[in-house]
C-alpha cells in the first residue's frame, strides 16, 4: 500500500497542480485551503509509490518548480516542508525517499 501525501501549491500555480494530477493515477482532486498566515493554496492528495513512474514524475515535478522558485507545500506523515529552492527540494525529497525505503525494510 502507497503512502499518500498533500501537495499545494499558491493559487495563482492551480493549472501546475492539475497538471501533476493529471500525471499521478491515484491523486485526488485539487482543492483550496487557507492556511492560519492568511496564504490560500490549492493541494490535492498524491500517492507515494517508490518503484513506480509516479514517484519519478512527483520528484521531476517538484525538482522542475524549485529551479524557478515556486513556492511548494508538501505534507508527509505528519510533517510539513516548504521547498522554494532547489536544494529544500532535495531535502524534502531525501526524507520522503528515506522515510519510503525503511517502510519497505520494516
Amino acid at each position: 500500500m502507497a503512502d499518500l501525501c498533500v501537495v499545494g501549491v499558491p493559487v495563482k500555480d492551480r493549472a501546475d497542480l492539475e497538471g501533476l494530477v493529471r500525471k499521478i493515477p491515484g491523486s485526488g482532486d485539487p482543492f483550496e485551503s487557507q492556511f492560519f498566515d492568511g496564504v490560500a493554496f490549492v493541494e490535492t492528495v498524491v500517492p507515494i509509490v517508490l518503484s513506480g513512474a509516479a514517484w519519478l514524475t512527483l520528484r521531476t515535478w517538484i525538482q522542475a518548480r524549485a529551479e524557478v522558485r515556486k513556492a511548494t507545500r508538501i505534507s508527509y506523515r505528519g510533517f510539513e516542508f516548504t521547498a522554494v529552492n532547489p536544494a529544500d527540494a532535495e531535502r524534502i525529497l531525501k526524507v520522503i525517499l528515506e522515510a519510503e525505503k525503511s517502510s519497505i525494510e520494516e
